[in-house]
This record gives C-alpha cells, sequence and structure tokens, in this order.
C-alpha cells in the first residue's frame, strides 16, 4: 500500500481472489524514515471488483532521530559542532562519526552551533539517512549517518 503525498488517498494492490467485505478494513502501515513524525489516521475507501468499501490506515508516530554523540559548539562559536564522543552500538558509531570531528552540515544544511544542528534534525525519525559533512583534520568528509532514536 503506498499513500499518496497529499495524505488524502491511498493505492492498495491485492491478488485475484474472492473478497469477504463483512466489515471495513483497518490497515496498520510503519511509515517511511522521512515521513513526518505524527503519524495519524487517513480514511477513505477503496474499489475491488467494482466493489467500494470504507478503508482507515493508521501511520505509526515515530521516533525522533539524533546523532548519537556529546556534542559542543567550537570556540569560537560558528565553526561546526565538535564531536566529544560518539555512542558505542549506535548507528552513529557504525557510519564513522568519529571524536574530533567537527559537524559542518547536515542534509545540505549548515550547522554552525548545537541549536542549529538540533533545528536541522527536529521532525526527522530515527532510522532515516542523512549525509552529515564532517571536518575531519582539515579534509572534509561526507558521511551517511542512520539517525539513532532519542532516549
Amino acid at each position: 500500500m503506498s499513500i499518496a503525498p497529499d495524505g488524502k488517498s491511498a493505492t492498495a494492490q491485492l491478488t485475484a481472489g474472492t473478497y469477504d467485505f463483512i466489515r471495513p478494513w483497518t490497515v496498520h502501515v510503519v511509515a517511511d524514515p522521512d515521513a513526518p513524525l505524527a503519524g495519524g489516521t487517513f480514511s477513505g475507501t477503496f474499489t475491488v471488483d467494482g466493489v467500494t468499501q470504507p478503508l482507515t490506515v493508521q501511520i505509526t508516530p515515530g521516533i525522533q532521530g539524533i546523532i548519537a554523540a556529546n556534542l559542543r559548539n567550537t570556540s569560537p562559536s560558528g565553526g561546526g559542532v565538535r564531536v566529544l564522543s560518539v555512542d558505542p552500538g549506535t548507528s552513529t558509531a557504525a557510519a564513522g562519526l568519529l571524536p574530533g570531528d567537527r559537524i559542518i552540515e547536515v542534509d545540505g544544511v549548515l550547522t554552525p552551533t548545537v541549536n542549529d544542528l538540533d533545528n536541522v534534525l527536529s521532525g526527522k525519525r530515527s532510522g532515516a539517512t542523512y549525509p552529515v559533512t564532517v571536518n575531519r583534520g582539515g579534509t572534509l568528509v561526507t558521511l551517511q549517518i542512520p539517525l539513532d532514536p532519542e532516549p
């Protein structure tokens, strides 16, 4: 099943067969990683073999995503976000973020301070992967970091 970008319609593919429409269908869907965090309920209808029935689709709410590391502003502020340590066993660690890196931008948006980084990540789901550009010893490196769940 796929939900249209307007959030008002959905498309499903069913295999041919005999259908029993005793009651409305309810479908529970886990949203794509880049879907809004709130999730929600979408109601409408579906038609199979000329028979239209009510349909309710419930999108599971997401969990706020984070870069799982101990981060600080650079001094002077505005030079990126310093990585003091990376939480072991996280997606952030597996993606290759290292202590000493300075996060310069996330998903094409500059992150001169921790507040700027928080604003970029606000509303992004855990599990979604974003390009993160870091300054590593004077060289710019872009990592693909899947966001970890906010604790």
